[in-house]
């Protein structure tokens, strides 16, 4: 018996465990401040945004960081608001036609988090310091604008419940707006009315509906680190950049993530002006943000539209301010760049056969790639699967060592039970591995899916033998021959 299994997808799993599923990564960024006129600017002062803890709606902790002034380390003055972190450099004097670099370093760990809310359990009611996240922001989140409210009161009037109302939202962007990459954020009604928008543009208009449903809402700025944009290990900042947004539920007392981009069903890929360009059609993450994502700063709106364009906060963003003779007053300039390094990270690919073999089993193919530039230990890779529906044959392997930048393959094995026929079903693998990067052995885990649509079962044949077919013939004929002599005595 062999049958076609169709894999209708393979996703990245985010699954609470007991190991928990995490990256660390090393993001190097330069500022570099110049005068370009020839004037001296004096007392310039430098503010840069910093990566910061978090935990909750997301697991984010600073390991180390670094910051030098050119070549000198440098241990300024941080500064940790509500909710962001920025460092604050004196740079002193900048003579005509002179430039110095703040080079900023820091070391990131990340964890996959997935929430699951109990609709039921939510509340109704917001504290009173969230009212500002319900405001509409001029040129980005025109919560306000007719357009917004009609539609926002539409895709929500058929609940109170403020936990649904914005998952009909978030379904709402998903379905009806095209992915498509920009050359700059645009606001929430340029999006609505155009149809398409990137991170940026998806997350703006998520927003303003739901604060014109009432929901408090906010964008999250930062990095996703991406296979894709890959080169010797690392990613240029210029190109990770990514948006997301957050929106608090009453009763859980809690913000809740949401990705409107990631993932997206990429059908067009190309280049525009030395750009990577995309369009497709996002699939999304309602509750579940893996390990890829880097938070770079939460804002509420307030002054992010500067001169009519649309800055988000974050590192990589960086003002300065500085005074001078008048009226000699010189032009201060700031060119940033950088890189993502994957330290410790480790990229699961899974594919199913296409066919059931004749005694049921079904083949899994998982590729592990060590993105990460630190060498780990004790991989293992494990099928997690519903013993109802599946039956373990070789579900597991390991490696001893597998090092910065090498790939193993490992084929897993499952038989398919007779109820799993005809259903789809989602096989999970999981990779678990050891590193003393921290400082002693830890735990790391990575994880993967893959969804199957696995056909009916195909009706038995019965195979005789034969001697066996001869002897039936024979009786047959047997039987006839007697059954005739019967009938001719009567």
């Amino acid at each position: 018996m062999i049958a076609a299994v169709l894999v209708l997808a393979s996703l990245p799993g985010v699954k609470a465990q007991s190991v928990e599923e995490s990256a660390i990564y090393e993001i190097t960024i330069d500022y570099v401040f110049s005068n370009s006129s020839n004037y001296t600017a004096k007392n310039v002062v430098a503010r840069i945004y910093l990566f910061d803890n978090w935990s909750g709606w997301t697991e984010q902790r600073v390991l180390g960081e670094s910051i030098m002034l050119d070549d000198t380390p440098i241990h300024p003055k941080i500064h940790d608001e509500k909710d962001n972190r920025w460092v604050e450099v004196e740079l002193g004097t900048l003579g005509a036609r002179t430039s110095k670099t703040v080079h900023v370093t820091q070391v990131v760990k990340v964890e996959t988090v997935e929430f699951t809310i109990d609709p039921t359990l939510v509340g109704s009611g917001y504290p009173e310091e969230l009212q500002e996240f319900v405001q509409p922001v001029p040129n980005l989140f025109q919560s306000d604008d007719p357009k917004i409210q009609t539609l926002a009161q539409e895709l929500t009037e058929n609940t109170q419940n403020p936990y649904l109302q914005a998952q009909q939202i978030f379904n709402f962007v998903v379905e009806n707006i095209t992915y498509e990459t920009q050359t700059k954020a645009h606001s929430a009604l340029w999006t609505l009315n155009e149809g398409r928008g990137d991170c940026d543009d998806f997350s703006a208009l998520f927003v303003a509906l739901a604060r014109a449903a009432g929901i408090p809402a906010k964008v999250v700025s930062g990095y996703l680190f991406s296979e894709n944009a890959l080169i010797d290990h690392s990613v240029n900042t210029d190109y990770a950049g990514h948006a997301w947004a957050i929106f608090y539920v009453p009763g859980y007392d809690c913000w809740f993530p949401v990705d409107l981009t990631v993932p997206a069903r990429i059908e067009e890929l190309g280049e525009i002006n030395g750009r990577p360009y995309m369009r497709g059609k996002a699939i999304g993450s309602f509750g579940d943000i893996n390990f890829y994502h880097l938070v770079g700063a939460i804002t509420s709106g307030k002054e992010v539209v500067q001169n009519n364009e649309i800055k988000w906060p974050g590192p990589g963003q960086a003002s300065v301010t500085w005074s001078y003779t008048e009226p000699y007053n010189p032009n201060v300039t700031i060119d940033t760049g950088g890189t993502v390094t994957p330290v410790l990270l480790l990229d699961l690919e899974t594919t199913a056969a296409t066919q059931i073999k004749s005694d049921g089993s079904l083949d899994f193919t998982v590729r592990v790639k060590n993105r990460g530039t630190s060498d780990v230990s004790s991989v293992r890779v494990t099928l997690e699967y519903d013993p109802e529906n599946f039956e373990a044959v070789n579900v597991e392997n390991e490696k001893n060592t597998l090092k910065s930048g090498e790939e193993w393959e490992s084929v897993l094995t499952l038989r398919v039970r007779d109820n799993a026929y005809g259903e789809n079903h989602i096989v999970g693998v999981r990779a678990t591995y050891t590193s003393d990067y921290e400082g002693v052995e830890k735990s790391y885990a990575a994880s993967s899916e893959v969804l199957l649509s696995i056909p009916p079962k195909p009706p038995a044949i019965v195979l005789v033998d034969y001697q066996t077919l001869l002897l039936l013939i024979a009786i047959a004929v047997a039987v006839g021959a007697i059954a005739g002599a019967v009938a001719r005595k009567r």
